[in-house]
C-alpha cells in the first residue's frame, strides 16, 4: 500500500493541500472498485481500503478519530466483499471510502473538495490525472443577513477547472529510491512504521463498527 505515497498525482494533491491552494478541506471522497479479483482470504475493507486510510492520513498529517463502516457479504459469507466507511477527523473534515470487487467498472478515483477549489485524481487516467477545479460555495458575511429568505442564498461560483502536468513515475521504482536513499542518508522515510501502525488501526476500527452494526468506532490514539 505504501508505493501511494509515490504517486506522482497524490503527491501532487498532497502539494495543493499543503499550500492551501484548496483552502480549508471539508471532505475527501475515495472510490476503488472493480470487478474482482475476489478474494476469500480477507475483506475488500482490508484488501482495497488499506490504501485510501494511507492516502488520507498524509493529506491530512494526522489520523481520523472516529469511523463508521457498513459491508456486505454477498459472495463469500463473512467476507465483505462491498464496504462503506467515513472517518471523521478532530478538525471536523471527513472522509468517504466506497471499496468493492463487487462493481461493474474500475474506479480509482479520488475527491477532494475544499473552501476554495476542489480536486479529482483519477489514476486510471494516464494522461490527465489530476483537475482542480475553481469551484466553491460562498457564504454571505454576517452582516448582510437580514431578515428576507431570499438573502440566505449562497453564491456558487464556478470558474472550470485546470488540467495541471503531472510527471508521472512508476510508484514502486520510486519507493525502491527512496528506500534506498534512506538507508544512505539516514533520512526518516515517508511511509514508516508508525505509518503503517495507523492504517492496521484505522481497519480494525472499521471492522469494528461493521460488527457492530455500523457503530462509531473511535481510532485509538498511538504513537507519535
Amino acid at each position: 500500500m505504501f508505493s501511494w505515497h509515490r504517486n506522482a498525482a497524490i503527491r501532487a494533491v498532497e502539494d495543493l493541500i499543503r499550500s492551501g491552494e484548496l483552502g480549508e478541506i471539508y471532505y475527501m471522497s475515495f472510490e476503488r472498485t472493480n470487478l474482482g479479483p475476489v478474494r476469500t482470504d480477507v475483506s475488500a475493507l482490508w484488501d482495497l481500503a488499506t490504501h485510501d486510510a494511507s492516502i488520507m492520513c498524509d493529506f491530512m498529517s494526522d489520523m481520523p478519530v472516529f469511523v463508521s463502516a457498513t459491508g456486505q457479504s454477498y459472495l463469500n459469507p463473512g467476507i465483505e466483499d462491498v464496504v462503506f466507511a467515513t472517518f471523521i477527523f478532530d478538525h471536523g473534515a471527513a472522509a468517504h471510502v466506497h471499496a468493492s470487487w463487487l462493481n461493474p467498472s474500475k474506479v480509482r478515483q479520488i475527491t477532494v473538495v475544499g473552501s476554495k477549489r476542489m480536486a479529482v485524481c483519477d489514476d486510471l487516467d494516464l494522461r490527465q490525472p489530476l483537475r482542480v477545479y475553481d469551484k466553491c460555495v460562498s457564504l454571505p458575511p454576517l452582516s448582510e443577513i437580514t431578515g428576507s429568505f431570499l438573502q440566505h442564498k449562497t453564491l456558487v461560483i464556478d470558474s472550470g477547472a485546470i488540467i495541471p502536468v503531472v510527471q508521472s513515475r512508476e510508484p514502486l521504482l520510486a519507493e525502491v529510491d527512496d528506500f534506498f536513499e534512506c538507508i544512505l542518508s539516514g533520512m526518516k522515510p515517508r511511509a514508516d512504521g508508525v505509518s503503517g501502525w495507523r492504517v492496521v488501526r484505522m481497519m480494525e476500527a472499521a471492522a469494528e463498527s461493521i460488527a457492530h452494526g455500523s457503530a462509531r468506532v473511535r481510532v485509538t490514539d498511538g504513537p507519535t
